[in-house]
């Protein structure tokens, strides 16, 4: 594995291996060393599957992350109702699925339509595969922060509350899934996932050869978002900035989400002519970076604290090029563009690899299927028969989507019954 990894990024970086580690080390400021080795992904916590490419019946390798999501209900014996009911207060959601019906109750405040969309996710992969998805109670957190701090629950020997969350981090115990942006974003105007994905991926900005694309590192969101590990971030990334002429090549613009609506410029296939994309995180993780991969422009990934379900299938230097985190990050960034610039074709290289994963690893049935093996893998673990919670109301598709607002509707995308099967875990 160390001398396949090692060969790859030799060919890839088309330079004398000592100085090109020298290089990637003192700018950019990572270990290059061990990616150099292949030991694992630069989104912490995920199991390494690096050169893998799997079969076109085969899930991608990142699903044997729900594995080690589960890791630890599988070192105490399974997931009891004393797990399930341990931390009522972190739980925005409560789910149950018998016999292909969904039930619900709702326990907490979940930011703008993401309560709509994230149960309109379940519908749907009800919808996509009856009679599949097998009979389970669990909790949904759908707020922007992990649930379950290591801290208070990895030694807990009596109950850990097993909840399904956008993201998780090395100091918390979620069980992560897709956000709700994969079926809509009405507050933006993006649709789900299938056809937003089909607009990037097809659009002018991503047939432009990266040689053509405005030579500057882009980045654009709210920069006044970050707590915790990622407190003053954005700023320091908008800090990087020089306009108007950004003469040392990063385009770092700071916007109000709610001025930009409907405007031509948000429109995220409007954003891919830029050769380089910046990825910082928000408060936590940020579900833009799908959107960027999609461009084939070569990503340059500020040191990540959070991972969502996908983001541990991606390799550094094959799918993006990383920056750490600290004083000098805005030399490594434009260290980073520098370097591009002057290897156009392997960063050529890295913007398509991203892209063609977009394509191939994370479409929407794959997005569909990482639902139901992580609910397979969970409901094996119940260590109890599922019976009717007295507290939980039926929730019909139909009913729910009459009784949804417009501009919801909108967005919602009806899912048709699947044509072939799910794909093979193989882990």
């Amino acid at each position: 594995m160390q001398k396949m990894a090692r060969s790859w990024l030799l060919d890839l970086l088309c330079t004398p291996y000592i100085y090109m580690l020298a290089f990637l080390t003192l700018l950019l400021g990572f270990e290059a060393s061990s990616l150099l080795a292949g030991q694992g992904s630069y989104f912490s916590g995920a199991t390494s599957f690096f050169g893998r490419a799997p079969k076109s019946d085969e899930c991608p390798a990142y699903f044997c992350n729900i594995f080690d999501d589960l890791e630890p209900w599988f070192a105490k014996g399974g997931i009891t109702m004393e797990d399930i009911n341990a931390d009522p207060e972190a739980v925005t959601m409560k789910i149950q699925i018998l016999n292909g019906t969904l039930y619900w109750r709702w326990t907490g405040g979940c930011s703008f339509t993401r309560t709509s969309f994230t149960l309109w996710a379940i519908m749907m992969l009800l919808e996509r595969y009856p009679g599949q998805v097998p009979d389970v109670l669990f909790n949904v957190c759908c707020h922007d922060d992990p649930a379950v701090p290591a801290e208070k629950w990895a030694n807990n020997a009596s109950a850990i509350p097993p909840i399904f969350s956008m993201c998780s981090s090395e100091d918390h115990l979620d069980l992560v899934w897709p956000d709700w942006s994969f079926w809509g974003w009405p507050e933006l105007r993006i649709p789900e996932w299938r056809t937003k994905s089909a607009q990037i991926l097809g659009g002018k900005g991503r047939r432009t050869p990266l040689g053509k694309r405005e030579p500057r590192a882009f980045w654009k969101g709210n920069a006044f978002t970050g707590r915790g590990p990622n407190q003053g971030l954005r700023q320091q990334l908008v800090g990087c900035s020089e306009p108007p002429g950004y003469e040392n090549g990063i385009e770092a613009v700071n916007i109000f989400w709610d001025d930009e609506i409907n405007k031509t410029e948000t429109r995220l296939e409007e954003q891919c002519d830029h050769r380089y994309r910046i990825y910082a995180e928000g408060n936590t993780w940020s579900c833009s970076l799908k959107y960027a991969l999609a461009c084939a422009s070569a990503a340059l990934v500020i040191d990540p604290v959070y991972w969502d379900f996908y983001s541990r299938g991606l390799e550094p230097f094959r799918d993006f090029i990383p920056i750490e985190r600290g004083d000098n990050m805005c030399d490594r960034l434009e260290m980073a563009v520098w370097w591009g610039d002057k290897h156009l074709q392997q960063a050529t290289s890295i913007g398509e690899a991203a892209a063609h994963f977009i394509e191939s690893s994370l479409s929407m049935e794959r997005v569909y299927d990482y639902m139901l093996h992580s609910l397979r893998v969970y409901s094996a673990l119940q260590t109890f028969a599922p019976v009717k919670e007295p507290a939980l109301n039926p929730l019909l598709t139909k009913a729910f989507y009459v009784e949804r607002p417009p501009f919801e509707k909108e967005f919602m995308e009806w899912e048709e019954r699947a044509s072939e099967s799910p794909c093979r875990l193989k882990c």
